[in-house]
């Protein structure tokens, strides 16, 4: 027996020998075999050691099947009277045949999809909430909110002009909004983006500071503020609201809309102020060749001021005016009564201005007239004078004689000078500005928003009777 064993102990060692690999990948093959099923199995019992179908079912989907032998009703009652379910298991595996489901039988059909009969319909026509009209550095552009500062005045143009000259007010009114939005929020981007974040806490905190003094103003009361600003026109200083304040604009109704606004006027102001004001001079010599090209109008040409008085030769009016001179009734009363044929409604006045010798200067065509007035002082008068068939009174009221200095005159040659350059300067700064920015065309803007403000504030074209026909 031993002798038996040890041949076949010799025997599987030459087999190993002669077939080792084979061997070894039998063994792993088998092992891999095994831990694949017991996946699949789990250690549902000692005794147990086939697949069933609880072993494909979904998660949670276990307790609804029943095990082999036992019918669903049998479990449920010895669940109930024992007090006792199941233990917890192994996590329930999905098998390729339930997780392929959906997968193919889908069939797609071409046309319009089924609606349910409990799908609700509309019951009124859609209607444009809000739309965004362009974009400016990625910000973008809604056109309610453009449009409303400008609201009442395109609404009040509508009554006031025929319906091609509204759309080319309403163009240009749009366009000079746009260009001003576009020149304000690149500057205050730029401003923006300067401040460091120390310089931004600051700022912040004074615009906090801003919007409590505004409040204060108001009373103390948020709601009191709004009222007052969504009230206010701009026209009284009586509602509670500084002059900056009001030129915030008539968009704004909140307090917070009123601090986004005063946001942007700071910095727009700051970014002008440093880019340009701070950088702008005006020397002594800009100021004196000023002076010199605006002499005439520093010190413009002396002007006679008359009263003249015409009525019809041997006229009840011409009777009436000459019996109330010689009365002693004061000239200027004579001359706005009706029966003055001159102006009388400005009493008569004839304002000539005269650069040559006041003795030497022409105010009338009529020789009679320009002789006495060349021998009238202020404050006198002459009359009646007869030529044709009118007869004249002539006063000499005054000569105004107006003229300024250079030295009266530097400080606001000075702020013309300044005004002119700044503004030239603005609009190069700002130029250089667009060239780097990203916003949509002005143009393809512009005659968006004019369509909608057509089909918003003007009325449809009434259809003319019999047209075609």
């Amino acid at each position: 027996m031993k002798q038996n064993d040890g041949h076949v102990r010799c025997g599987l060692v030459a087999v190993v020998g002669r077939s080792g690999v084979v061997l070894v990948k039998v063994v792993l093959a088998s092992a891999v075999l095994a831990f694949a099923v017991s996946g699949c199995v789990g250690a549902r019992s000692s005794g147990e050691s086939t697949l069933r179908a609880r072993d494909f079912a979904a998660t949670g989907a276990e307790s609804e099947l029943p095990e082999e032998g036992v019918s669903s009703g049998t479990k449920a009652a010895d669940g109930a009277g024992s007090g006792l379910g199941r233990g917890p298991g192994p996590s329930a595996r999905t098998g390729p045949v339930a997780a392929s489901g959906g997968m193919f039988d889908v069939v797609g059909v071409a046309g319009e999809p089924t609606l349910s009969a409990l799908e609700p319909a509309a019951t009124t026509a859609p209607v444009l909430v809000d739309g965004v009209v362009g974009y400016i550095n990625n910000r973008a552009i809604y056109i309610s909110d453009f449009l409303a500062p400008m609201e009442a005045i395109l609404k009040a143009e509508v009554r006031k002009q025929p319906r091609e000259k509204w759309i080319e007010f309403s163009r240009g009114t749009i366009a000079r909004a746009l260009n001003d939005l576009i020149s304000d929020e690149l500057l205050r981007a730029e401003a923006l983006s300067s401040l460091t974040i120390e310089q931004r806490q600051g700022f912040f905190s004074y615009l906090q500071r801003l919007q409590n003094d505004f409040i204060s103003k108001n009373y103390g009361s948020r709601e009191t503020a709004e009222r007052r600003l969504r009230d206010s026109d701009g026209s009284s200083d009586g509602d509670g609201l500084s002059r900056s304040d009001r030129t915030i604009g008539p968009s704004v109704g909140t307090v917070e809309e009123w601090t986004k606004a005063k946001e942007q006027q700071e910095l727009v102001r700051l970014q002008l102020s440093r880019q340009i004001l701070d950088r702008m001079n005006v020397s002594w010599r800009d100021i004196q060749l000023g002076y010199e090209q605006k002499y005439t109008e520093f010190n413009p040409a002396p002007v006679a001021l008359f009263r003249l008085i015409s009525a019809k030769r041997n006229s009840d009016a011409a009777g009436a005016i000459g019996r109330a001179l010689e009365s002693g009734k004061d000239f200027t009363e004579v001359a706005l009564s009706k029966d003055n044929l001159n102006n009388p409604k400005e009493g008569g006045l004839v304002r000539r201005p005269f650069e040559k010798a006041y003795e030497l200067t022409e105010f009338f065509a009529v020789a009679i007239l320009n002789e006495k007035a060349h021998g009238l002082k202020p404050g006198e008068w002459a009359g009646p004078m007869e030529e044709g068939s009118s007869v004249y009174w002539l006063k000499l009221d005054g000569v105004e004689r107006r003229s300024m200095d250079l030295y009266d005159a530097q400080w606001s040659i000075e702020r013309q000078i300044e005004g002119k350059r700044t503004q030239e300067a603005t609009i190069r700064y700002i130029e250089r500005l667009k060239q780097r920015a990203s916003f949509t065309n002005i143009d393809e803007m512009t005659e968006r928003l004019v369509r909608i403000s057509i089909e918003r504030y003007l009325p449809p074209v009434k259809a003319t009777a019999g047209l075609g026909k």
